[in-house]
C-alpha cells in the first residue's frame, strides 16, 4: 500500500523503485492502465479482527489466503495449544465455477 499512496500524493514512479523496489504501485490497476500486477495475491492473517460481537477472536484466527484467477485456498493455522498438531484445516473454492464461494473442495479428494 504505501507504494500506491506515495504515487497517489505525487512521487514518481522512479522515486518509488528506488525507495521500495520489491513493492507495486496499485494506482495503475485502479485507474484501470492496467489489467492486473500478479498472477496471484497471498494475504496474511494474524488473528487482529473483530467477530460479530464486537469483540476480538478468542483464540486469535491465524490464516493465510492464496488466490488466483482459478482458486482461493485458505488454510488455517494450528494454535500451539491445539491436541492434533497434524491436522491443518482449510478451504479451497473454484472461483471460475464457485464465485461466491458455497461449495468448500477443501475434503474432496477429486480436487
Amino acid at each position: 500500500m504505501a507504494a500506491t499512496i506515495l504515487s497517489a500524493a505525487g512521487y514518481s514512479a522512479e522515486q518509488l523503485h528506488k525507495w521500495m523496489p520489491e513493492l507495486k504501485n496499485l494506482l495503475p490497476l485502479i485507474e484501470k492502465e492496467h489489467d492486473e500486477v500478479h498472477d496471484q495475491v497471498i494475504c496474511c492473517y494474524r488473528g487482529t479482527g473483530i467477530n460479530g460481537q464486537s469483540l476480538y477472536f478468542d483464540p486469535p484466527i491465524h490464516a493465510t489466503m492464496i488466490r488466483d484467477k482459478k482458486y482461493k485456498l485458505n488454510i488455517y493455522h494450528r494454535q500451539k495449544e491445539s491436541k492434533d498438531q497434524n491436522h491443518i484445516q482449510g478451504q479451497l473454492f473454484d472461483m471460475q465455477n464457485d464465485p461466491h464461494e458455497f461449495h468448500n473442495l477443501w475434503l474432496d479428494p477429486a480436487s
